[in-house]
């Protein structure tokens, strides 16, 4: 139910407007100032090594859903070896969208640039609207398990 209430207030006029009303705030503050560049741009920045390590250790941390994931992939009974790669698989897909353009800077890093760039300019003009059905379709899913686990 907490889904579908985010989703209607992320679909609602006065969420729309909360959010054109931070971005008028944003805008009038960097009207105000010269743009500077946020303290973790500037570390990382820096192009150090040991930073880029503690940065990426602290982001991955393991969370909540993180060892609930792990606490039920023991669940499931399975030899070492598949246990492993369940371990693996899963992690692979967790960190997907940091390892693929990871991958992408490797290899065509022009061209992972501008994917990114454009990446973002979307999430930045649809992303409210993404959101929106994202969290009403997981809404009413969730929603439809809890009626077929009440029959």
């Amino acid at each position: 139910m907490l889904f579908v209430v985010i989703a209607y207030v992320l679909g609602s006029t006065r969420g729309k407007e909360m959010g054109e009303r931070r971005r008028e705030r944003k805008a009038a503050k960097q009207a105000g100032k010269e743009k500077r560049e946020p303290l973790s741009q500037r570390y990382l920045s820096r192009g150090s090594a040991r930073i880029a390590f503690l940065v990426g250790a602290a982001l991955t941390l393991p969370g909540f859903s993180y060892l609930v994931a792990l606490h039920r992939l023991d669940e499931q009974g399975l030899a070492v070896a598949a246990t492993v790669l369940a371990i693996v698989a899963f992690n692979l897909i967790m960190l997907l969208l940091l390892e693929v353009p990871l991958i992408g800077y490797a290899f065509a890093p022009d061209r992972t640039a501008a994917a990114v760039e454009s990446f973002k300019d979307w999430l930045t003009r649809r992303g409210r609207e993404f959101a929106t059905y994202a969290t009403a379709v997981i809404g009413g899913l969730l929603i439809l398990r809890g009626v077929i686990e009440l029959l």
